[in-house]
């Protein structure tokens, strides 16, 4: 299930990039991001089959910072349409060449976007009739072939669509499938499919290739694959790979591995897994990349209402050809070196791909600028005017980032840029007091914004105008306000976003944001002003 990504536990930043011999500078001394690193793992082949070992007491203790640039080429993020019907929720995410569908946690439909954030349509709906679903699992985009595949949870069939949204005739499996995730070849008309195996099924298999009349053409038995018949178990495919990965994980601890399909063998063999010699086996699981092993290792565990859940991650990155490793931490460098939450889960389908809340991201942010030491002028002007962009009231944003080739795989040695891109019309809801209300915040030709509202001025405006400069800073308070901005920089419709819980603090901040005089307006990619664009500034007592 690694399309679901979990956004709920932030940890504080680490702001430099280290390699493990600990250079000062920012970059790699070596060709690789793990030249300086011990070699932690073993390879052993057995007829033709390579498994790769992770030797868990080698790895040494200090982290390593990776930045997202560095296994990246660039980044996209993409603000999703902001109507009603398009909304969205963290969840499930498949990225094609021209299309992103999305399907949030709980009983949520399908929805399909292009790739500059336009709503498209809903893909089925949520019921229990034909053709609907309570909650799905697993899905893939067939653009080539105009077909888009849902696998529900504990299922018979998986539900087929055109990419208008008509349903076609659903491809029949042999068991009902509890978790399962798959790979659909349109053109041959097969499907590769693999689950966690359950006693209880009528056909004891884990991995099988069929027809899509329901017809078995090959299988792998599941018994010595079995962990117990947990719902709360997962089932992984990244298909990061030419090859079908799949590993499943146990909320029992036990030794464990990453296997791919040889279809011609009809087998699946290991690839990779980790000795913990003497030690306790801790909650694991892999994730593959072309040139890179990840390991998470869930070091904590917390029981709440609805069961346990893991809260406390350890990453591990491995070279699969120098078998060179770290403990490490990424970064997202293209955004105020945010620290990368579960990093196993956003690297899927060959791309880095990531679902927020926008508040969130401003969240994480904001409290990483407040907290950085040794950012440059330009870098802090830089982040806080895509900080600007950011409205809470937004639909949801999506980060995506092209893998780089293995041979390129080396930190930018500049700040990185975000493109920041939004559907033609873009539209952000207000809400009010009584009702939703939407307001037009582009011009048709602003798809791309390039530079967003920034003023440049702030720390002496508000150093100088403030009436409470000096407010105790053992109490210090912020107020955030929210304002359009059109194309020659005036401000309107300026209102408090977030409160400081002193009412004549607030009054104050927007008194001191409605008297600045104008300011730089966003623009387009032909550097042109925008028609009216979101601002929010945050006015802090004492002043920054």
């Amino acid at each position: 299930m690694r399309k679901y990504t979990i956004y709920s536990l932030y940890i504080g930043l680490l702001f430099g990039l280290f390699a493990c011999s600990n250079p000062s500078n920012n970059q790699q001394t070596g060709g690789g991001l793990l030249d300086e690193c011990p070699i932690v793992a073993s390879r052993q082949v057995d007829n033709h089959d390579t498994l790769t070992t992770l030797h868990l007491s080698k790895v040494k203790e200090k982290e390593q910072i990776i930045p997202l640039s560095a296994l990246t080429n660039s980044l996209r993020l993409i603000k999703l349409e902001n109507t009603e019907t398009a909304l969205v929720r963290q969840g499930g995410i498949s990225v094609s060449e021209h299309y992103i569908g999305i399907h949030g946690f709980g009983q949520v439909p399908y929805k399909l976007f292009d790739q500059k954030g336009k709503y498209i349509h809903q893909i089925g709906s949520f019921g229990q009739g034909p053709n609907e679903y309570k909650v799905l699992y697993d899905d893939q985009i067939d653009e080539k072939n105009n077909r888009i595949y849902l696998l529900p949870w504990t299922t018979n069939k998986i539900l087929v669509f055109d990419m208008q949204g008509n349903a076609l005739p659903p491809i029949p499996l042999p068991n009902r499938i509890p978790k399962g995730v798959f790979n659909i070849d349109t053109q041959k008309g097969q499907l590769t499919m693999g689950m966690i195996p359950f006693k209880w099924l009528e056909n004891n298999i884990t991995v099988w290739q069929q027809d899509f009349k329901g017809n078995i053409l090959q299988q792998v038995n599941g018994e010595q694959f079995y962990v117990g018949d947990d719902y709360s178990n997962e089932v992984y495919n990244t298909k990061n790979t030419t090859s079908f990965d799949f590993m499943q994980f146990s909320w029992v601890p036990r030794q464990d591995s990453l296997y791919h399909y040889s279809a011609q063998e009809n087998k699946l063999y290991p690839v990779f897994t980790t000795d913990f010699e003497n030690s306790e086996i801790i909650r694991h699981s892999f994730t593959e990349l072309k040139d890179y092993y990840i390991v998470c290792l869930m070091t904590k565990l917390t029981t709440g209402a609805f069961g346990s859940k893991a809260s406390g991650f350890r990453y591990i990155l491995i070279d699969k050809s120098t078998l060179k490793g770290s403990y490490v931490k990424f970064v997202n460098d293209y955004l105020a070196n945010i620290e990368i939450e579960y990093p196993d889960l956003a690297f899927m389908e060959g791309r880095f791909v990531q679902n927020f809340d926008p508040g969130d991201l401003k969240g994480k942010m904001e409290t990483t600028l407040s907290t950085a030491t040794g950012m440059t002028e330009d870098e802090q002007s830089k982040w806080t005017q895509l900080i600007n962009s950011f409205s809470e009231d937004d639909n949801n944003y999506i980060l995506i980032g092209d893998i780089k080739d293995s041979h390129t795989l080396t930190p930018a040695q500049t700040t990185p840029g975000v493109q920041v891109i939004a559907p033609s019309g873009y539209q952000e809801m207000e809400k009010t007091a009584s009702s939703l209300t939407h307001i037009d915040t582009s011009d048709s030709k602003d798809t791309v914004v390039v530079t967003t509202p920034f003023f440049y001025e702030w720390k002496n405006y508000f150093r100088e105008n403030n009436k409470y400069k000096d407010w105790d800073a053992k109490n210090e308070k912020a107020v955030m306000i929210r304002a359009a901005v059109d194309e020659q920089g005036h401000l309107s419709q300026i209102r408090l976003f977030r409160k400081s819980g002193e009412e004549k603090l607030d009054e104050e901040a927007l008194r001191l944001v409605k008297s600045i005089k104008p300011i730089d307006p966003a623009k387009n990619k032909e550097n042109e002003p925008i028609k009216t664009n979101n601002f929010i500034i945050t006015v802090y007592f004492p002043p920054k």
